[in-house]
């Protein structure tokens, strides 16, 4: 007989507070799962894990979120595990059956992380799933047209992942990520995320020509605009912005530029970076998604985002990717066909 999937969940618990990680244990122990190791916040546990025998990492967050930030950052770049991130279900007072049924919900999130992985697209070009043809043009590709801001903060970089491993080659589009990570990891990131996609990911300087098939990463602590032949201009920036790089002030720069040709996508992460940019990027007929609650690490964010009614879809990112996909060739039929008329 074969072990059911829970039985094959190896979880590390992360947590400051040993009474939570007990706790946790004990819900998650009872949900099935396999508990292998608990310790603090820091990284030398939390890089570690794997020696544990773990295959994913459970992190409980508390109200000092943003001292541990850099910690988090670092964790992100440098542990290898799937991670899972909650915000703290013990801070209040929880009857026994809404612990039950967080510990079961948190239960199938684990469960589905340990034993799933996106597809990696590997040293020579090829993918571990195929990226599906839409029969975009390679003339198409330059046109510097459409520009989708993508923002992410905590648990960002994996659904980020994710998004641009179902994201075909050929799409006419281009992405900024405005992603909260410290200038020392951002080559580290690009280099992360170049494996998942095969449109090229840099970090862009001054005067670089915006162009389809391009991801190109938002530098902290900088302002980035745009002239009328798509080429950057980065500045220091001058206001001391609460989320650096401010998802907000990218997305209304990008619909300042492009109109009703913008869009953005809000992924994992905790804060309210990126509502204000929503409402900006909406009332310029732009197009505002969001990742679904159910599938973030973190969901304040995209909370956030749909809080402010302008989001008009969410879902898991593989699904994100493949609605723009539609999106973007319904888009095409529309032109080819206008083009016919005229």
């Amino acid at each position: 007989m074969l072990p059911s999937k829970k039985a094959l969940v190896r979880v590390a618990i992360a947590c400051n507070s040993k009474e939570m990680r007990l706790r946790t244990r004990r819900i998650l122990e009872q949900q099935g799962l396999i508990v292998v190791a608990d310790g603090p916040l820091e990284l030398p546990f939390l890089t570690t894990a794997e020696s544990y025998h773990a295959n994913v990492l459970f992190v409980e967050l508390d109200e000092a979120y943003e001292e541990q930030a850099q910690v988090l950052e670092k964790l992100l770049e440098q542990a290898s595990l799937p991670m899972l991130f909650n915000e703290g279900i013990f801070q209040d007072k929880k009857k026994r059956t809404t612990l039950a049924k967080w510990g079961q919900r948190v239960s199938e999130k684990l469960t589905k992380l340990a034993t799933s992985t996106p597809p990696r697209i590997t040293a020579t070009g090829e993918t571990a799933t195929p990226i599906n043809s839409v029969g975009f043009s390679v003339e198409e590709e330059k046109a510097p047209q459409r520009v989708w801001v993508l923002g992410a903060s905590t648990g960002g970089p994996q659904a980020l992942r994710r998004f641009l491993s179902a994201i075909p080659g050929t799409l006419p589009i281009a992405f900024i990520v405005a992603q909260h990570i410290g200038s020392n990891f951002l080559e580290l990131f690009t280099k992360q995320l170049s494996k998942y996609t095969r449109f090229s990911v840099e970090v862009p300087k001054s005067g670089h020509l915006l162009q389809h098939q391009q991801i190109l990463i938002a530098p902290e602590k900088h302002d980035l605009s745009f002239d009328d032949n798509c080429c950057l201009t980065l500045l220091p920036t001058v206001r001391d912005y609460r989320y650096s790089p401010s998802i907000d002030l990218l997305m209304c720069k990008v619909s300042k530029r492009f109109g009703p040709m913008a869009g953005a996508i809000i992924f994992s992460g905790m804060g309210d970076d990126g509502a204000q940019g929503c409402r900006y990027l909406f009332a310029n007929g732009g197009t505002v998604w969001a990742q679904d609650a159910a599938s973030c690490e973190i969901s304040s964010m995209p909370d956030y985002a749909r809080a402010t009614g302008a989001v008009s879809f969410s879902a898991p990112p593989e699904e994100l990717a493949r609605n723009l996909v539609k999106l973007l060739g319904k888009a095409k039929d529309g032109a080819s066909q206008q083009g016919a008329i005229n």
